[in-house]
């Protein structure tokens, strides 16, 4: 019994003679595919992930935020498809590019800051104490020089405002008046018993996009993406469930509004139609 073609959504690799499917992004490989059977994957374990589609036969373990004196925080926490991110403590600093010490800010209490601490760089302290008539000698002509540019640029704007008004009273109004481009009414209409006409015509490209621009959080995108490894109109219709979830009544008006307003217009108009259907 040969097996059934596979499709699959991420990469392939051969293994004696076999093109096997890559596991997904959080799975490593449990057992190769063969003639008669296609590949198995397992969930990463808790504490270990695979950031990209793999055939290992194991996770890595996440990067630990906690070490004794370290003084590190976690930033992002581990996930199966992605490592944990850690950033230096409040008031410390590390200038390496991946950090497994961050060292403490300089204080600076006596003579004050010149540069401060950042979390790549320590503080730089002043080498005597700041003299406040310096401080307004440099200031003062500063503020000047800034207010003088600004009443410059502001008198350019009100001038080019004020030949454009005229401009618009000769000829009845600018291009845009006389011609506006307007975009077509979008209906509010309940949008679950067309969701599978509208998530075929969105893509799961189309729907991550969206669900990342909606404030939907990526742990919950990325399970949803490894809930349906091999089937990326599934995850698309589960991911679209939802975001119509998060937005209720007015989902149909704010979908076509994020496609337009992402430059994807095209789409956005058939997915009208399906609206008005």
């Amino acid at each position: 019994v040969r097996r059934k073609l596979e499709v699959c959504p991420d990469d392939t690799y051969v293994h004696e003679g076999n093109t096997c499917c890559e596991c997904a992004a959080g799975q490593r490989l449990e057992q190769h595919c063969n003639a008669t059977h296609l590949v198995t994957c397992e969930l990463c374990e808790y504490g270990t992930f695979n950031e990209h589609p793999n055939h290992l036969d194991h996770c890595s373990p996440c990067t630990s935020c906690n070490q004794p004196n370290a003084n590190l925080e976690e930033e992002d926490a581990c996930t199966p498809g992605r490592d944990a991110k850690c950033r230096c403590k409040k008031d410390h600093y590390c200038s390496e590019t991946k950090c497994k010490i961050c060292q403490p800010c300089k204080k600076c209490e006596s003579v004050g800051i010149k540069v401060p601490c950042t979390s790549i760089s320590d503080a730089v302290c002043n080498t005597e104490p700041p003299n406040p008539h310096v401080i307004a000698a440099i200031v003062v002509p500063l503020l000047l020089v800034i207010l003088g540019i600004l009443a410059f640029f502001g008198y350019k704007y009100l001038k080019r405002k004020k030949m454009q008004q005229e401009s618009a009273n000769c000829t009845g109004g600018t291009s845009d008046e006389r011609n506006p481009i307007r975009d077509e009414p979008i209906p509010m209409v309940e949008v679950q018993p067309l969701i599978l006409d509208i998530a075929e015509t969105l893509g799961w490209r189309d729907m991550k996009d969206l669900a990342i621009r909606s404030g939907i959080p990526d742990t919950r995108i990325d399970n949803v993406r490894l809930n349906h490894p091999y089937d990326a109109e599934e995850a698309c219709l589960s991911l679209l469930r939802i975001w119509v979830e998060r937005k209720g009544r007015n989902a149909s008006v704010e979908l076509v509004q994020s496609l337009r307003g992402s430059g994807k217009r095209d789409k956005a108009e058939k997915i009208l139609e399906i609206l008005r259907k």
